[in-house]
């Protein structure tokens, strides 16, 4: 069953108050074998709202109107491994990230494409929204009013091999790809007029979106942030080599 429809029937369950209670609800859960992303939301008519993650990268939202504070997210196990705080020895001149923002629902989708540096600093600063009406907040209100959950992947990395200003421009130039192959993949790019400007390489879109495996490798950005999951788990699989010999090379 589809993730769309899995959240219209559970949300059909509790309009109709098959589910009344936390412990009912977790119980439904546990059931289908899916867990918990996020209890701190609210809808616009401010209910409580609950992230159900049914498979990794696949998370929809639910609303109700009884007590939720017995519902905690499970941490995430497994190894701490970000790229700007453990692969890069210090004063090395660290390379370039390229990762995607999405979000989807009922078959529309919509991204945001980025590069940095420092991969946890960056994912922290856009869940902060502090740029109201730049950047990817476009993205998270499109995600707010679709009722949606956004997702992050990392798609690429540009390693500093020919020094900061040469590394930049490649990494700008692969953003830029990035950006044209979601888009002819039928992702809406909310405010891309203040930050899509990018130059890109037209023999690389030869390669399109690789949505299968972004599907199943996308996970909830607070995710990345507050559990810190091994990056490898998110990364597509063209980058998993890349990131183990950069982790090799600098222990």
């Amino acid at each position: 069953m589809s993730k769309n429809r899995e959240r219209v029937l559970l949300q059909a369950w509790i309009d109709k108050q098959k589910i009344t209670n936390a412990q009912e609800l977790l119980s439904y859960i546990a059931d289908k074998g899916w867990t918990i992303s996020r209890t701190n939301k609210r809808s616009e008519d401010d209910l409580p709202m609950l992230g159900v993650r049914i498979q990794p990268g696949k998370v929809f939202r639910v609303h109700f109107d009884f007590d939720n504070s017995s519902i905690k997210p499970k941490p995430r196990r497994g190894p701490a491994f970000f790229p700007d705080e453990n692969i890069h020895s210090e004063g090395a001149q660290r390379g370039y990230w390229v990762y995607g923002l999405i979000a989807e629902t009922y078959g529309s989708k919509a991204c945001y494409i980025g590069q940095t540096t420092r991969c946890l600093s960056r994912f922290r600063n856009h869940l902060k929204r502090s740029r109201i009406g730049k950047g990817s907040t476009g993205l998270f209100e499109w995600a707010d009013s679709h009722e949606t959950t956004v997702l992050v992947v990392l798609l690429d990395y540009v390693p500093n091999l020919s020094g900061k200003s040469e590394t930049a421009k490649q990494a700008t130039i692969l953003e830029g790809t990035w950006l044209k192959r979601a888009i002819k993949c039928g992702y809406e790019t909310p405010l891309i007029e203040n930050w899509g400007q990018l130059p890109f390489d037209p023999h690389a879109l030869k390669t399109g979106w690789p949505t299968e495996e972004i599907d199943r490798l996308a996970i909830p950005a607070e995710d990345a942030v507050v559990n810190l999951p091994n990056i490898t788990s998110f990364a597509i699989s063209s980058l998993v080599q890349t990131i183990e010999k950069i982790g090799t090379s600098n222990s």
